[in-house]
């Protein structure tokens, strides 16, 4: 009976190792499976926004072909609002090449300028020009809001950059607007200093000017100087005007419809997993 007691326990004692290595074993492959599974939801966002990002910027086909770590599934719509506005929403479905993980998730892409005044002279004053046009105060507009600008408190290099956001004083030479024109306009903002047009400049695009609150800021255009598009400014300047202005809406909606103006956001409530 002795011998039969103890074959019992040492069954049960067997019985009750046995069942812990399993649940051990069991706990960590789910915990490694949970840890897979994260890392490739991680990895499947990751990827979706990494690629709105790009679709920004530029044609989605030349995109795809460039991605190698993931799938990608891409439905696109158009759309024309107000103003004639361009619109498109993507849906973007990512998954890793040998994961069965699935992400999905839905953006809107849009230009930073929502909308285009078409019967405004150069030069006059609109303390709400940044509402019109951004959709937002004069107080909540900063370089922020546009995407990827060259920020700098000077005009001296200008480099290729379509969005130009100054703080100081801005000197405009032929070499520092030479990648403007009428089908690559500049978006260029100025706060708070002088603007002078040197001679044989030529500029296309929009000049927003905001002046500082202490002092009247000045605009000099200097003979043989041309600004084809639109400058206007948010407060009072005074202006020196020896060269050429003309307003252009053509060249204002080649600027909004620019591939370094878009911006593009998740559309709330859109991404899942599955």
């Amino acid at each position: 009976m002795m011998l039969s007691l103890v074959l019992i326990l040492l069954l049960s004692l067997s019985y009750l190792v046995f069942s812990s290595a399993h649940s051990i074993i069991t706990f960590s492959r789910l915990d490694k499976l949970t840890q897979q599974t994260s890392n490739e939801s991680l990895s499947a966002r990751q990827a979706t926004r990494e690629l709105a990002k790009s679709i920004a910027v530029k044609p989605l086909g030349k995109l795809l072909p460039a991605q190698h770590s993931h799938k990608f599934v891409v439905n696109s719509f158009s759309y024309k609002g107000a103003h004639e506005l361009l619109v498109e929403q993507f849906s973007i479905a990512t998954s890793s090449l040998e994961g069965a993980l699935q992400y999905k998730e839905s953006f809107v892409k849009y230009p930073s300028i929502l909308a285009l005044p078409n019967n405004t002279k150069n030069f006059d004053v609109d303390s709400s020009i940044t509402e019109k046009m951004f959709n937002r105060t004069l107080e909540s507009f900063s370089h922020g809001y546009l995407p990827s600008p060259l920020s700098a408190n000077n005009c001296n290099d200008l480099q290729t950059k379509v969005v130009v956001w100054i703080e100081g004083n801005c000197l405009l030479t032929a070499k520092s607007v030479k990648h403007s024109s009428a089908k690559n306009p500049i978006l260029l903002v100025v706060k708070n200093g002088n603007i002078t047009f040197e001679e044989n400049t030529t500029f296309y695009g929009l000049l927003i000017i905001i002046p500082s609150t202490s002092n009247t800021n000045k605009v000099v255009l200097h003979p043989s100087a041309k600004l084809t598009g639109l400058a206007i400014s948010t407060r009072s300047i005074t202006t020196d005007i020896q060269g050429t202005t003309a307003f252009s809406f053509d060249v204002l909606q080649q600027l909004q419809q620019h591939a370094a103006l878009f911006k593009i956001i998740p559309i709330p409530g859109t991404a899942y997993e599955y």
